[in-house]
């Protein structure tokens, strides 16, 4: 499955963020949960090949000196994302959080009112 198609699918299921980790299905939380985009586990390569895609040159320069690099990313269709790029025991793992495009308000957010907190 392709990154538009996972990052479209996570955006449409209201999720904050999408794990891509080697062996595993890709993953999204959404809520309290962590559920599967798809049932088909992910190999090392099919990460690799994606942020290699996400990332610039200079940003892949840096993630071979650091192993661990955080950047935004945007799609015009399906919008913008804080990414993280990691190594861990099990390679290469990407983190997605989706960034809103709408901000939402105070009765969105369940937030009290100002007044009432004074």
């Amino acid at each position: 499955m392709k990154l538009s198609e996972l990052l479209k699918i996570s955006v449409d299921s209201d999720a904050t963020d999408l794990f891509l980790v080697p062996k595993r299905p890709p993953m999204m939380r959404i809520g309290d949960g962590v559920v599967p985009v798809v049932e088909t586990p992910l190999t090392q390569l099919e990460i690799q090949q994606v942020a290699e895609f996400m990332m610039s040159d200079k940003q892949k320069e840096e993630f071979e000196r650091e192993s661990e690099l955080n950047f935004a990313y945007e799609r015009e269709e399906t919008g913008r994302f804080r990414v993280n790029l990691y190594r861990s025991h099990s390679g290469m793992s990407i983190v997605c959080r989706i960034v809103k495009m709408q901000i939402p308000t105070i009765d969105e957010l369940l937030l009290p009112d100002r007044k009432s907190v004074v």
